[in-house]
């Protein structure tokens, strides 16, 4: 059985919500190539309602655990997201 190890630091960081630790714990279960596609609807089918999961996902992306962007095809943005989650909170530049 494969397992993850999280840092002590990041489960008892006070700013992420229980919905967020939760959501980080799974994100980080998977190979960044393997998360389940789309990842709101595998996370709807585990029991996070589907208004909390847009604000789970901003949390972690404020905070630095998760980062994300939207492909493009034609030119134009794509429904397809890409995640990347992270045990310990990447800092954030301003541009």
């Amino acid at each position: 059985m494969t397992t993850i190890t999280l840092p002590i630091a990041t489960m008892r960081d006070e700013r992420l919500s229980p919905e967020a630790r939760t959501v980080l714990a799974i994100g980080l279960s998977f190979a960044p190539d393997q998360l389940p596609d789309p990842l709101p609807g595998y996370l709807r089918g585990h029991g996070i309602g589907s208004h909390r999961i847009g604000r789970v996902l901003r949390e972690l992306e404020a905070l630095g655990y998760m980062e994300r962007r939207r492909t493009r095809a034609g030119g134009r943005l794509g429904a397809k997201w890409i995640y990347a989650f992270h045990a310990t909170p990447r800092v954030m530049v301003a541009a």
